[in-house]
């Protein structure tokens, strides 16, 4: 009897310690130490010991530090019906290492407490770890309002841009799960607004694609697809977009903009020049516009032009940084050819 209890226990401490307990940085005393206290603690829970048994696999594990020894402790307490004190270890657990089936173990604690405040704000962080978990997205679109999120995100945008950018990607999907695709596409796209401010190019490529599949004939989406591919450096995925926009009867100074930066990303000055000139008649107010049309005259080998309108953008960018939105490029091309330092500090990013 005693001998397969042991045998039991040994092999307990072997499964929820794995090699860990062997490590180099514990001296021979120290093992003995920390297996004798694990050893103890399990024969105690085999004899339904609980509480004695918890308290020696605590004290083992504050050398260790082991989740699992953690999640056992905590469905230990649960079978006791001490939910609070298993909640205690089960998130103790799951902040050392991100597991869904412990996630799955915390929102039945919660649940069985009745704890809906805090069962949210887990299943919120729960999804954050797991984006690609299909039960979190559906429970937070069964206890969330996706109108609610994106008004969030919108509060959130200039204070916490981190915060909004992550409330826009959840109210997208559970738009998307609610078959709302007009307001996924919208959310998905305030996201990749924010990945392009964070110069996320890639993630925000991504988003805008999502945006442009849900939403096709919207030309924001899709202008926006093709000028963020130019952020990029990536002229070829742009074209297929940019026809597009060439395709349009109206075309508003953001589009013209966005063709214009095309044409001067694979070479055609001169038509990026006409392009650029158009655009700027429709909106004189806009910095990084004369910042494209600076570097258009540089490259035709007019640089005192090119520096007039550099100077014009900047001064104009100093008082609007929000139009400022993923250009580093630009940035670097503008104080390169001013080479001042007395702007908004705002715009020295790049110094």
């Amino acid at each position: 009897m005693k001998k397969n209890i042991l045998v039991t226990v040994l092999s307990l401490v072997s499964i929820s310690c794995g090699s860990n307990l062997f490590v180099n940085w514990f001296s021979e005393d120290e093992r003995s130490k920390v297996l004798n206290k694990f050893a103890q603690g399990f024969i105690y829970m085999s004899y339904n010991q609980t509480k004695k048994g918890i308290e020696y696999l605590q004290e083992g594990n504050k050398y260790l530090k082991d989740p699992s020894i953690d999640l056992y402790i905590a469905k230990a307490y649960f079978k006791n019906n001490q939910i609070d004190k298993a909640l205690k270890y089960a998130l103790k657990a799951y902040n050392q290492h991100k597991d869904e089936k412990i996630a799955f173990f915390i929102l039945m604690l919660y649940l069985n407490k009745k704890d809906f405040s805090n069962l949210t704000q887990f299943i919120l962080k729960a999804y954050e770890d797991f984006p690609n978990n299909k039960v979190f997205l559906q429970i937070l679109s069964n206890i969330l309002d996706p109108n609610k999120i994106y008004k969030m995100a919108q509060a959130l945008e200039n204070k916490n841009p981190e915060s909004a950018l992550k409330f826009y990607n959840l109210a997208g999907h559970i738009f998307l799960e609610k078959e709302n695709m007009k307001k996924a596409a919208q959310s998905f796209y305030k996201a990749a607004l924010l990945n392009i401010y964070f110069l996320n190019y890639e993630k925000a490529i991504k988003l805008l694609e999502k945006a442009v599949s849900l939403d096709k004939n919207n030309s924001e989406y899709i202008n926006a697809l093709a000028y963020t591919y130019l952020l990029n450096e990536k002229p070829e995925k742009a074209k297929k977009y940019i026809k597009k926009l060439e395709n349009l009867k109206e075309k508003n100074a953001s589009i013209l903009d966005t063709l214009a930066y095309y044409y001067y990303s694979i070479g055609n000055y001169k038509k990026a020049l006409k392009l650029q000139k158009e655009a700027i008649s429709k909106d004189s107010s806009n910095g990084i516009l004369y910042a494209h049309l600076s570097m258009i005259y540089y490259k035709l080998g007019k640089p005192e032009l090119a520096k007039r309108y550099a100077i014009i953008a900047l001064d104009i960018l100093k008082n609007y940084p929000h139009q400022i939105l993923g250009e580093k490029k630009t940035l670097k091309y503008l104080h390169k050819i001013i080479k001042v330092k007395d702007h908004n500090p705002k715009l020295n990013i790049l110094n």
